[in-house]
């Protein structure tokens, strides 16, 4: 949905994605688990491993869901700047204040957290818990940054990911960054590379 201005600034909106990475993830491994368990369940005679191994797999596919299941929201790109919009988070850029935004593959932007929240000094879990979620509260995809299956879920969901899963990541000029999931990802920094040719530097963020 977009909005012409009198200025010929951009004006448009991007709903947040939803990608099933985990539950993807989860429904690959589940025949394994059942058909291996079945295997020893019948070489042992102990068949009350098949009823548990169903349990497992309606559990981890729960919470996969769980972490899939994250709140959408709405993103909009006008010639007042960039508002984000998630759940009960809403958050106003000032076009003066938007300094670039770039697309981050799902790895990256994990790497990326860890690398800035050490920056700052953090080192409690409490802490870091809270600056990722800060980081991450108007994204809508799940980016591993917490893993059940001691990383190797998290591995193989990387390698299932395209450029139009891709994330972006939205920098301000008083320092601030949001990791942002919006459908249409390209179409999005071309919106605010119009944006930002619209205030009085001219800046352009692909430069």
């Amino acid at each position: 949905m977009s909005h012409g201005t009198g200025t010929g600034s951009p004006d448009k909106r991007y709903r947040t994605r939803r990608q099933w990475n985990n539950a993807r993830f989860i429904l690959t491994v589940i025949p394994f688990i059942v058909v291996t368990v079945l295997v020893i369940a019948l070489i042992n005679g102990a068949l009350w491993l098949i009823g548990t191994s169903i349990v497992l797999a309606t559990v981890l596919l729960a919470v996969a869901l769980v972490r899939d299941r994250r709140r959408g929201g709405e993103y909009r790109v006008s010639a007042e700047g960039v508002l984000l919009q998630r759940g009960p988070h809403t958050l106003m850029i000032g076009a003066a204040d938007v300094l670039d935004a770039s697309l981050m593959e799902r790895s990256s932007c994990r790497e990326y957290v860890r690398r800035r929240i050490a920056s700052k000094g953090v080192t409690s879990a409490r802490e870091r818990r809270k600056a990722e979620a800060a980081f991450t509260r108007f994204c809508s995809v799940d980016v591993g940054l917490k893993s059940f299956t001691f990383g190797f879920g998290r591995r193989v969901i990387d390698r299932m990911s395209t450029i139009q899963n891709d994330l972006l990541l939205l920098r301000s000029k008083s320092g601030h960054e949001y990791l942002l999931s919006p459908e249409r990802n390209q179409d999005m920094i071309e919106q605010i590379a119009r944006l930002k040719q619209h205030q009085p530097d001219g800046t352009d963020p692909a430069q």
